[in-house]
């Protein structure tokens, strides 16, 4: 094998941990978030909420950074623009009405009032 051949091997293994990481401590947010509304009600100030959320941002953000090189410089992607466009024909979506709302500029701030909406 070449050089090359062990970077790209290492790399992909490094990438299929950090997978199944994310998605092992996705499931311990929803399991913890599961025994507490078992025992009282849940809104969007609990801990354990607010840890499973940001749980999802990390899923949703997963390999969506931009591509730097010695010549160009990509932004960052967010995933609201791929949530933005998966519910374009969702009846009743609230996609408009947080786009509309005048205080949120940034893409991954539009992407948080949506799972919090959600």
């Amino acid at each position: 094998m070449s050089s090359n051949e062990v970077r790209v091997k290492i790399a992909k293994e490094c990438e299929y941990r950090q997978r199944q990481n994310l998605l092992c401590v996705c499931r311990l947010a929803v399991k913890s978030l599961i025994d507490k509304s078992c025992f009282e009600t849940i809104d969007d100030t609990c801990p354990e909420f607010i840890n499973f959320t940001v749980i999802l941002e990390h899923i949703l953000s997963y390999r969506l950074k931009g591509h730097t090189s010695w010549f160009i410089v990509e932004e960052p992607r967010c995933f609201w623009e791929y949530i933005r466009r998966g519910c374009r024909k969702v009846p009743h979506s609230c996609i408009k009405s947080i786009q509309a709302m005048e205080n949120i500029k940034s893409t991954k701030t539009k992407g948080r009032d949506r799972k919090s909406v959600v």
